[in-house]
């Protein structure tokens, strides 16, 4: 199938950790921004996820681009504003609630206290060892997000207006329970509109931060960066996506 609409994941799957993508990878990206609808989808808040791709660039050259912060609660089109979702003070006392009591279940000798909660405005993000640790210890915590799922079992968070979602390779993102990255892309993209839609993202598994999406769009696997790099130059030169998980 030829896709029309391309949304990635960005941390692990355009670039690595909280870090900027290779310049072969945001050369290839600009040009497959000049030719289909593209947008990028992270946890991360505005500010982060401009330091790791160049979306102003971009957006200068007149290539549309839609960047989406907080798993989509934040979405910039072109460089506009589209909507912006926020937790109530009610909901984030929950929330830090929670954290306290999953910091008592499973305590760890933290460096830095301060590094583990970001308070997102639309987003709460929790860093079991901290959102700067070093990024190899980082990348070996818990990539594949099974030492969080066990801990939400033990921990239980239950609210009527948030969710949990297993974030990157040490967070859990708390967001509104419309506010899913599957929620979000169909805002934007219009749920009528997703059939010639494809995911690219590096955690499709189970429990994994990219799950939602599948049964949303198409979805496409990749392990790292290098390997995105190779999807973009092949959806470049009209080449077919093999390996998809289908819609439906």
């Amino acid at each position: 199938m030829k896709y029309q609409k391309i949304i990635f994941d960005m941390d692990g799957t355009l670039t690595p950790s909280r870090s900027p993508a290779e310049p072969a990878l945001v050369e290839a990206f600009e040009k497959l921004c000049n030719a289909l609808t593209v947008a990028v989808i992270s946890g991360a808040d505005v500010l982060q996820m401009k330091k790791q791709m160049p979306f102003d660039a971009v957006w200068s050259r007149g290539a549309p681009l839609a960047l989406m912060a907080l798993n989509g609660n934040v979405c910039i089109e072109n460089g506009e504003e589209k909507w912006r979702n926020v937790l109530f003070w009610r909901d984030k006392l929950a929330i830090l609630e929670h954290i306290r009591a999953l910091r008592n279940a499973f305590p760890r000798g933290i460096t830095d206290e301060s590094d583990l909660v970001e308070d997102r405005t639309g987003q709460v993000s929790f860093s079991f060892i901290g959102h700067n640790a070093p990024k190899e210890i980082k990348a070996a915590f818990d990539k594949e997000g099974i030492l969080r799922s066990e801990a939400l079992a033990k921990v239980p968070f239950k609210h009527p207006n948030i969710v949990i979602k297993v974030g990157g390779t040490t967070c859990l993102d708390y967001i509104p329970r419309n506010g899913t990255k599957a929620n979000n892309v169909a805002r934007l993209l219009g749920e009528e509109n997703l059939g010639d839609a494809l995911f690219v993202g590096d955690n499709l598994a189970p429990g994994g931060n990219d799950a939602v999406m599948v049964g949303i769009t198409d979805c496409l696997g990749v392990k790292n960066p290098r390997e995105t790099l190779a999807v973009i130059n092949g959806l470049l030169r009209g080449k077919m996506v093999r390996e998809v998980i289908p819609a439906s």
